[in-house]
């Protein structure tokens, strides 16, 4: 059979980038390996700090995708943090030095934090009213200290980290963003609340919080900041290219296993669909990034300055893609290796667990439909010889910002 190992594999060789060179072997206990990543997270960090503010979409999407590839724990830990620090600076505001960021923003099964007010507590909600009282007015921090309370589900690195973004509602209903110190006593991660074997060693545990004092310099930009900011969208194809990488990780695991053993037709016919679909996911995001980088640019926070509507079509099309792609090689590629390998291969086993929780942050057929409405809502029939840049430059219904 004719080689074509030396032929450019194209928009995979141009977004994916090169794995760590760390010793993380992922064949451990979960504990063990998370001991690894206390002692090495925070070296990690502090190296990769200036890539939160990389403004070439290509160059900062090629280094998460080398995070991915090289371990999905590690890159979840460390997109966490370089998405906090991205977030704070698009705020106008700095991390603390040193620390290990994250964020946590689920709301999953109905839970969440609340900001009431240290000193006045019935503000917060009225059994008269049945709720919050629509006149009543939001807690001010700057006015007065609040009281954060509440469960947090999937605070990932809830036993690694210094700090953490967190969402939460105030007196008024409104969602806000905090900047907390996640090491207070007031902060309990619940014991088995993480029992996944994909992720096993990020510790995604819940965090329950009992009345942590927030001052007026925990708020983080005003209410609704963290929904509405265009680095939300920016953010969420980030961890795409995380995804990405995982994926590529996984045909490494597989091209490892395999050896100087080739596999039968089906085997490299399963090896073929993959390259395809991954080359089809960094394609899109290469076209995504071409559009990102001929955007304006926003005078303040040195963002693409597009409509929101454009930006949750772009992050929406390179998630799909990338989903589209993790789907294919989790379903074929250990079709290539056997049961040998998902049996007694720890390294492949757990980046395919990975892969598989990891890869449904994407919403599925929601996010697919939200595609569908808008494509059926605005037929694509731009004649040839346009640019329309895979339509990214619409305004359907239907695609206002979406949390990632």
């Amino acid at each position: 059979m004719t080689r074509l190992g030396a032929v450019p594999r194209g928009a995979r060789e141009l977004l994916v980038g090169a794995p760590l060179q760390v010793k993380l072997d992922r064949s451990l206990a979960a504990a063990e390996v998370h001991a690894g990543l206390a002692e090495m997270l925070p070296g990690l960090a502090a190296e990769l700090a200036e890539a939160s503010t990389v403004a070439d979409p290509r160059r900062r999407w090629q280094l998460l995708s080398a995070l991915g590839r090289t371990d999905l724990v590690l890159a979840r830990l460390l997109e966490g943090h370089l998405d906090a620090l991205a977030i704070l600076a698009e705020a106008g505001r700095s991390a603390v030095p040193g620390a290990l960021y994250g964020v946590w923003a689920s709301a999953s099964g109905g839970t969440s934090l609340t900001l009431r007010g240290a000193a006045d507590d019935d503000r917060v909600s009225s059994q008269d009213s049945g709720g919050f009282d629509g006149n009543r007015q939001e807690l001010r921090p700057d006015e007065q200290d609040g009281l954060l309370s509440g469960t947090m589900r999937f605070c990932s690195g809830a036993l690694l980290l210094d700090r953490a973004l967190t969402t939460c509602r105030d007196p008024a209903g409104q969602l806000q963003l905090l900047d907390i110190g996640v090491l207070d006593s007031r902060l309990v991660a619940v014991p088995g609340s993480w029992p996944a074997l994909g992720m096993d060693a990020s510790a995604s545990l819940d965090i329950e919080v009992d009345d942590l004092p927030i001052g007026a310099d925990a708020v983080v930009g005003t209410p609704g900041f963290y929904v509405e900011r265009a680095g939300l969208q920016l953010g969420g194809i980030g961890v795409a290219a995380v995804w990405l990488g995982g994926v590529q990780g996984l045909v490494d695991a597989t091209v490892r296993v395999l050896g100087d053993r080739e596999p039968d037709a089906h085997g490299l016919a399963h090896l073929g669909v993959v390259s395809v679909a991954v080359e089809a996911a960094a394609a899109t995001m290469l076209t995504a990034a071409e559009r990102l980088s001929g955007a304006p640019v926003h005078p303040v926070t040195g963002l693409c300055d597009l409509p929101a509507e454009q930006l949750a079509r772009i992050a929406l099309i390179c998630r799909s893609a990338v989903e589209a792609a993790a789907q294919v090689s989790i379903q074929r590629l250990p079709r290539v290796v056997g049961p040998v390998a998902l049996g007694r291969d720890g390294d492949f086993a757990h980046r395919l667990a990975d892969l598989e929780v990891f890869v449904r942050q994407h919403h599925a057929e929601r996010d697919l439909a939200r595609l569908g409405a808008a494509e059926f809502a605005e037929p694509w029939t731009t004649g040839p010889g346009s640019n329309p840049a895979w339509r990214f430059t619409s305004k359907p219904p239907g695609l206002g910002p979406a949390s990632s």
